[in-house]
């Protein structure tokens, strides 16, 4: 019987290792083993990717809406999809208003929460004070109520091209950080 058994495990052997068998792929959509090379070679370089990326994100986003909400694809490249999905909704709505804006959204204050090969988190503040929104006559009808500094955790994922995206955006702490 042992002999048997032998030479079934031998012929199994060898029939796995002509069909090229061996080893199963990897799954459909696995994560990538982690680079041996960081993305970034400090905090500070980290930081600095993601407030160009933040700058640009705040750049074009300004264009959309200063054109009444239209074009929000231009997003596009700039955040993760799921965040394109919600701009697009917001912009859709911005512009059934009839309301447009005028002047830039700045941030400062930036600092680094955490970095890895697949994410950055920074906190900014969100400074709108420079940002008016004019009606379809031009009347000026920003909220006089509206905060004007902001106090935002802000998240990046890297894409496989090496690009971050914004991932998200959420209001943190009671606002004191962003205090002048």
């Amino acid at each position: 019987m042992g002999k048997v058994v032998t030479a079934a495990s031998a012929v199994t052997v060898l029939l796995l290792t002509l069909s090229g068998c061996t080893e199963p792929p990897p799954p459909v959509g696995s994560v990538p083993a982690p680079s041996e090379t960081p993305v970034f070679a400090s905090d500070e370089e980290a930081l600095a990717a993601a407030e160009a990326a933040y700058a640009r994100y705040l750049e074009v986003s300004d264009a959309i809406t200063a054109d009444g909400g239209g074009g929000g694809e231009r997003l596009s490249g700039l955040v993760t999809v799921e965040q394109l999905t919600d701009a697009l909704d917001r912009f859709e709505k911005f512009q059934a208003t009839g309301n447009r804006t005028q002047g830039s959204t700045g941030f400062d204050s930036a600092s680094l929460q955490r970095w890895d090969e697949f994410d950055v988190g920074i906190y900014v503040c969100l400074d709108v004070s420079g940002v008016r929104v004019l009606d379809l006559g031009g009347v000026d009808v920003t909220p006089a109520d509206r905060p004007n500094r902001i106090p935002l955790e802000i998240a990046f994922h890297l894409d496989n091209d090496g690009a971050l995206l914004l991932a998200s955006s959420d209001v943190w702490g009671d606002g004191d950080y962003c205090a002048r």
